[in-house]
């Protein structure tokens, strides 16, 4: 049996693994698609963004409630959006499947007193095509609300 547990071959056959130096999202390091999505979220352009999701999406944002279809989730991302004055993404690494995507990297937040805030993130993406269905953002945003 060995020491160490390894995933299934068929985790590391069917993966397109990206890592490099801190990505923003608009370089050349993270996939074009994936900095379109980064884009969208750091201009604080919540129509933008919500074309990048099916019509029935979920969306969950930390440990708040899952959401469900594209106008709550407008809503929401429109009301979190007015609640900061600024983001920016920093992609450390990504992965590509057939059906998902999901990076992890660094997030910093500017707050309306102009204090920044800077935490670690992992996205999960389910997919249908070339849209999300599922996306779950796994972040602490604590420290973003904290005087």
């Amino acid at each position: 049996m060995g020491c160490c547990w390894r995933p299934p071959c068929s985790w590391r056959s069917g993966s397109d693994v990206r890592r490099a130096a801190p990505a923003k999202a608009g370089s050349a390091d993270a996939s074009p698609w994936l900095r379109q999505l980064f884009a969208a979220i750091d201009s604080r352009d919540a129509p933008r963004f919500i074309e990048f999701l099916t019509e029935d999406a979920t969306f969950r944002f930390g440990n708040q409630p899952t959401l469900q279809s594209k106008s709550v989730i407008h809503a929401a991302v429109v009301g979190f959006f007015g609640s900061i004055k600024a983001c920016r993404h920093e992609v450390m690494a990504h992965w590509r499947h057939p059906d998902s995507v999901v990076c992890h990297g660094w997030v910093t937040y500017t707050r309306t007193d102009n204090r920044q805030v800077t935490v670690p993130f992992a996205n999960v993406m389910l997919m249908r095509g070339e849209r999300i269905r599922e996306y779950y953002i796994f972040v602490d945003i604590t420290p973003l609300y904290a005087d």
